[in-house]
């Protein structure tokens, strides 16, 4: 009887498939009641543009934050801040056009998230993988030895995941509107890796 100590390894890249829009809409003014009124102002005309351009209803959207407050120094103005967020599918001509649209206004900024749906049931598919991996070099080694794996004994196994935010191109479609839409999401990089010991007779 052997005990046969072998790591297996899986990595696999997913491409994301959710997109989380962080919207910050500003405003200032001489009191915080005015800068406060046009921060309402402007994000009634961001709402209603969302809406009428894009067919994105306000309660598609989720209210983050809201603040006023005063800048430093004598008579300094009061600056009024609004953040919202919108989780859309992963789609980049969509994106295109939301973040276009975005940079029609004024004073309102933006910040894109990636996100991997079902990252529980990926995790799973990537250890079995891994264990797999393990099971195939040991039935490489047991064979070599003249033996077959007749169980497992003990099991360790280690866990990473990075993701990548590079959009990579590729060939243009034709319902591309311009060169952004031609790239491809990002990916998230899932990997395991698992020893085992395996018994072989």
């Amino acid at each position: 009887m052997s005990k046969l100590n072998v790591k297996g390894s899986a990595s696999f890249d997913y491409p994301v498939d959710i997109f989380r829009i962080r919207i910050t809409m500003k405003s200032a003014d001489k009191s915080s009641g005015e800068a406060l009124a046009a921060g309402k102002r402007k994000t009634e005309e961001f709402l209603m543009k969302m809406q009428e351009t894009l067919g994105i209803a306000p309660n598609e959207m989720t209210w983050d934050a809201e603040n006023t407050e005063q800048s430093y120094g004598e008579n300094a103005a009061y600056r009024y801040m609004k953040r919202v967020s919108l989780t859309i599918a992963a789609e980049i001509p969509l994106l295109e056009r939301i973040t276009t649209l975005l940079e029609s206004l004024a004073d309102v900024e933006y910040h894109v998230e990636t996100d991997l749906s079902g990252i529980a049931e990926k995790e799973r598919e990537v250890m079995k993988a891994a264990v797999a991996d393990s099971r195939h070099k040991a039935e490489l080694i047991a064979e070599a030895l003249g033996q077959k794996l007749i169980g497992m004994e003990t099991v360790n196994y280690e866990f990473s995941e990075s993701e990548s935010v590079m959009l990579l191109a590729k060939a243009r479609g034709a319902e591309a509107d311009h060169l952004a839409c031609a790239l491809k999401n990002p990916t998230r990089n899932i990997s395991k890796s698992i020893d085992i010991t395996w018994i072989a007779e």
